[in-house]
């Protein structure tokens, strides 16, 4: 149990520490990166909360969803940046040192917030990581405006409800990986279709250095 634990607490903060580089990035191609990285990061920690008790089902649903998130889905955006050349985005509705500034408020409150819950320690830390996610996913989707970010916004978002799905229960989390999955590809495949179909009407200079 001490050993799952210490597992738990340094994947939870490798994870917060993806969303604190995912806050203050410009460059699209490192945020797809580090999207893809804090997916595989949710997606084991699902494997290693489920320890020895997990079943055979579970273990499906956490590497499909691994798969998915953490392969799949990065090589379509890492594909539409490469295809349209787009290496930045400029003049965000609020910039990234505001926004790093912004996630660290969120999680320090989240940290002292988390010690008046009467939840184990596990259940905090599921807590926080799942809400330090969360709360930054939403501020993303309105602080940026191209569409990649946009798209890795909705992902990280997606991690933060699967985390908080493993706060509230097993069978929930399973309920929450089967819901989502096929709305993300979806909303994914829409997304670099609408991009390839925009960078050929417009010129992508903004993007470029």
């Amino acid at each position: 149990m001490i050993e799952i634990l210490y597992y738990q607490k340094l994947i939870i903060a490798l994870i917060i520490g993806t969303v604190l580089f995912a806050l203050y990035t410009h460059r699209l191609f490192s945020l797809v990166k580090i999207i893809a990285l804090q997916s595989f990061l949710v997606s084991t920690l699902t494997i290693v909360l489920g320890g020895g008790e997990i079943t055979t089902y579970g273990l499906i649903i956490a590497i499909s969803t691994l798969v998915i998130r953490s392969f799949f889905i990065p090589s379509f955006l890492i594909y539409t940046t490469r295809r349209g050349n787009l290496k930045r985005e400029l003049n965000p509705l609020i910039g990234y040192k505001a926004s790093l500034f912004f996630g660290l408020i969120v999680i320090s409150i989240l940290y002292i917030w988390s010690g008046y819950l009467d939840f184990d320690i596990s259940k905090k830390l599921l807590f926080i990581g799942g809400m330090a996610l969360i709360i930054p996913a939403l501020f993303l989707l309105m602080a940026r405006k191209k569409a990649i970010t946009q798209v890795s916004s909705y992902l990280m978002l997606e991690n933060g409800i699967s985390i908080v799905g493993l706060m509230i229960g097993k069978n929930m989390q399973y309920v929450v990986e089967f819901g989502i999955l096929l709305d993300v590809l979806i909303c994914v495949m829409l997304m670099t279709i609408l991009i390839n179909q925009i960078n050929k009407l417009y010129s992508p200079n903004e993007y470029r250095k």
